[in-house]
Order: structure tokens, then sequence, then C-alpha cells
């Protein structure tokens, strides 16, 4: 392929992992803390479609911001035109090195500003349309 198809991999899967993880994760456990402080006693209160934007959007923060080193070693790999580096541990050895630790934070908040408003349209727009093509009669596979 190209040079940034495993750096690519390298950032994508584990922000995928935490991007569904965490998103579920914050779901239910709003919906529990919901229900535990029901007063009607046994009526499941569901999330609202702005309780789940709300988690959607802390989830592509968070998800976006561990994975942030990725996204940086992703991006000098595919810019380097001088062939400075010969692979992804390469080019987290010398960063680490030449720049410091904080290197790999470069761009975390771009990355984080983009994440939160797509994830928080993306995610819930999703849960969304699997509600309605349940009602239709789509079963789960």
């Amino acid at each position: 392929f190209y040079k940034g198809f495993t750096p690519l991999c390298m950032r994508d899967v584990p922000y995928t992992m935490l991007e569904l993880g965490l998103y579920d994760f914050f779901k239910r456990s709003y919906s529990d803390m919901k229900n535990i402080h029901n007063k009607e006693g046994g009526k499941i209160e569901v999330l609202t479609q702005m309780e789940e934007i709300y988690a959607a959007a802390i989830t592509g923060g968070v998800a976006g911001y561990v994975t942030t080193p990725f996204d940086a070693l992703k991006t000098k790999i595919m810019v380097d035109d001088e062939m400075m580096y010969t692979g992804f541990i390469d080019c987290l050895v010398k960063s680490i090195n030449e720049h410091g630790f904080e290197s790999l934070c470069q761009g975390g908040v771009a990355r984080i500003a983009w994440l939160v408003p797509f994830t928080a349209i993306y995610l819930p727009c999703y849960d969304l349309i699997k509600r309605k093509l349940e009602t239709i009669g789509v079963s789960k596979q």
C-alpha cells in the first residue's frame, strides 16, 4: 500500500474500539443513574436523544485524546518526504528523543475539536436509525 497504511490502522483500530466501548459505557452508566433515582418505581427511563448526544460528545473527546499520540505519529510518517523514519517504532523513538514526549500530543486540541462534534452527530444518528429499523421489523442479526 502506501507508507501511512500501518500507522493509519494503528490509530484507527484503538480509536474505534475505544469509541464504541466508551459510548456504550457512558450510555449504560447514565441510564443506570437515571433509573436509580427514578421515583416512579419500576418504570425504566430510556435516554433522550440529547443525552445520547452528550454521551457521544464525551466519547469523541476521550477517545480522540487517548489516541492523539497515534495520530501524531501517523501524520509524521505520512508527510515524511525526506524518509527520516523507517516505520512506526522508529518514528516514535525519534520523536521522543528529539522533541520529548509532549511532541506526541501535537495536534491534540484540533483532533478533539473535530471529533467531539463528529461523534456527537454520527453515534446518535446510528442509534436512531437502528431503533427505526427495529420498529419496522428489521430483525437483529
